[in-house]
């Protein structure tokens, strides 16, 4: 059984019934069920990938610690978004987890709090909460 040293996993996500993506610290990889072999997908920009969403045309959604990418794992195209930013939003990049709705809305958690995403527009906002607390951070969205 082939191991992926280091770095703790932060997702497993089913791409198809032959293959699972696995996000690491170190990257994006593939790894073929009938075989039990790995291939890593290569990144834009040396990100970090987290937890990860499908939306209903098929491209994959990833958060990152620099934005969140737009992956087609039938093309191999992606393409990273960043996050609006701005004053308390210094962290909004650094995101944790993304969702994607019925409405085909990405929302995502990042450490300044939560964005709603818009993939046909490849534009979002930030969501303001009267939260006076120093801990914005978003971990969890279902």
């Amino acid at each position: 059984v082939p191991k992926l040293n280091r770095h703790s996993i932060t997702e497993i996500f089913e791409l198809d019934k032959n293959n699972l993506l696995i996000s690491k610290k170190s990257g994006l990889y593939k790894l073929h069920k009938n075989t039990l072999t790995f291939s890593k997908i290569s990144l834009p920009d040396k990100v970090t990938p987290g937890k990860i969403c499908k939306g209903k045309n098929g491209n994959l959604w990833i958060s990152t610690n620099k934005g969140i990418i737009k992956y087609n794992p039938k093309t191999q195209q992606k393409k990273r978004y960043s996050l609006p930013s701005g004053k308390d939003l210094e962290n909004n990049n650094r995101t944790h987890v993304v969702y994607m709705d019925e409405k085909e809305r990405l929302w995502v958690g990042t450490n300044s709090g939560i964005n709603v995403f818009f993939p046909e527009d490849e534009k979002g906002f930030f969501i303001k909460t009267n939260s006076t607390s120093d801990y914005k951070s978003v971990w969890a969205i279902n």
